[in-house]
């Protein structure tokens, strides 16, 4: 009975102040709570977010980041936590594992020793664009990782194929569809 009263509540609530950022707040809680259950079901929704989503966030720089983006590494910490949980924390045996990491570690220790050795006379870019820099590296990484280990039977392989043929193939036909390509860029 709590559970019911409470979305009733809400959604009486929620209709007579309806606005995007509630919606976007009822999205992410449902999908949080998908993506515990399930962290699979979070590599097609990166493609959905990368592709579909028409949302990018500010980061106080001249570049803004996509869902996609912020996407990965949430993924990658609820995987984390489930290997946690089932007592099984390693990565699937593969011969890129520990080049990545070393390129990874690499990365980083050239930032901090360049950052340790570098002139202060010479101006430089902020700490937290240079770091960013690096995320990226990161980020692509744990996507690798990501698809690498969650991906566990033939049949995920190919809904995660699927998706993005679908999508990615939609979106570039729509392109080049008259009358379609408005609809298509908005």
């Amino acid at each position: 009975w709590p559970i019911l009263v409470a979305v009733l509540v809400a959604a009486a609530y929620l209709g007579l102040h309806a606005s995007r950022r509630w919606l976007m707040l009822l999205v992410v809680g449902i999908g949080g709570i998908t993506l515990l259950a399930r962290p699979v079901l979070g590599l097609p929704a990166l493609i959905v977010a990368a592709l579909v989503v028409p949302m990018t966030f500010g980061t106080g720089t001249a570049v803004s980041i996509n869902p996609a983006t912020l996407l990965v590494p949430v993924i990658a910490v609820l995987w984390l936590l489930q290997m946690i949980r089932d007592d099984e924390v390693h990565l699937a045996p593969s011969r890129v594992n520990q080049p990545l990491l070393l390129f990874l570690i690499a990365g980083l220790l050239s930032w901090l020793v360049g950052n340790a050795l570098w002139d202060p006379a010479v101006p430089t870019m902020d700490v937290s664009v240079q770091l960013a820099q690096w995320g990226i590296f990161a980020f692509s990484a744990g996507a690798f990782w990501l698809m690498a280990n969650l991906i566990k039977s033939k049949i995920w392989l190919q809904r995660v194929t699927f998706t993005f043929l679908a999508l990615a193939g939609g979106l570039a036909f729509g392109r080049v569809m008259p009358g379609l390509s408005a609809a298509v860029n908005r």
